[in-house]
């Protein structure tokens, strides 16, 4: 899966805030009944989440000021972004494809448009998400399953209120995230971050999601293999020393050519 992007805000004084909990985990995504295994790394300090892909590449979210930051370790390379200045390139984006609509075969028109109201609603909505009533254990963990109906298709998660370290620091940026995306008006359309979408019910160990194109579809699955407490330090979630920084446009062109890096 690729990665789309997301933020919060809020300001704490060192002395005034409580000590976070720091934590690493380790999971797997399959896509597809024939697609490998691919191993990535996601760690939580300082109030950003940082996702390492199996491609290089380095996602870090700041959940407090909104910065987004994606790494490409070959290139030594990096590039940052704003929430307003995302949310103005997907805008752009938008209003780019529905431009375009008028030179689309119509069967692709017709496709393409739902998907694009589909979205634009979801940028404003809030998630439907339903108990099952269904509970699993992943990763030694017990968890809960929900469901909802997502912009890219059908989403189930096993969910945890508790695991085996404390996400208790991360749930509450987490929520605070989601509350601002909402109101910069991308809301349950960052669809690729289910850990920010769900806090409110608790961490997702496992999430499947069923993608719709057109009349096909593609399952995907994520699931946490493993989890540790991890103070890492500050810099770990900062673009390393003597890498060089580029627009953010230009490295999600780069990106696309080369197939980007897989989503949460």
């Amino acid at each position: 899966m690729r990665i789309s992007a997301f933020a919060v805000a809020g300001v704490l004084t060192l002395a005034a805030a409580p000590a976070l909990a720091g934590w690493s985990a380790k999971q797997t995504h399959t896509m597809g009944d024939k697609g490998g295994k691919q191993v990535s790394e996601m760690s939580y300090g300082h109030h950003k989440l940082r996702v390492d892909n199996p491609d290089k590449t380095t996602i870090v979210i700041d959940l407090l000021s909104g910065d987004f930051t994606m790494i490409d370790h070959d290139k030594k390379t990096y590039a940052s972004v704003t929430l307003d200045e995302l949310v103005k390139m997907q805008n752009e984006m938008i209003a780019q494809m529905k431009a375009q609509l008028p030179n689309m075969p119509p069967n692709v028109r017709e496709t393409i448009e739902k998907q694009l109201e589909k979205q634009e609603k979801a940028r404003t909505a809030d998630l439907s998400v339903k108990k099952t009533g269904k509970k699993d254990k992943v990763a030694g963990n017990a968890c809960e399953v929900y469901t909802w109906d997502g912009p890219e298709g059908d989403v189930e998660a096993c969910m945890a209120k508790k695991t085996a370290v404390d996400v208790t620091s991360f749930r509450d940026d987490a929520k605070k995230l989601a509350a601002k995306l909402k109101k910069a008006g991308v809301g349950a359309g960052a669809a690729s971050m289910v850990l920010l979408q769900v806090a409110d019910h608790g961490f997702p160990l496992r999430t499947k999601r069923t993608m719709k194109l057109g009349p096909q579809s593609i399952e995907s699955t994520t699931e946490v293999q493993s989890m540790k407490k991890d103070d890492a330090p500050k810099a770990n979630f900062d673009a390393p020393k003597g890498y060089k920084e580029m627009g953010f446009k230009e490295m999600m062109m780069q990106g696309a050519a080369s197939g980007g890096p897989p989503r949460r």
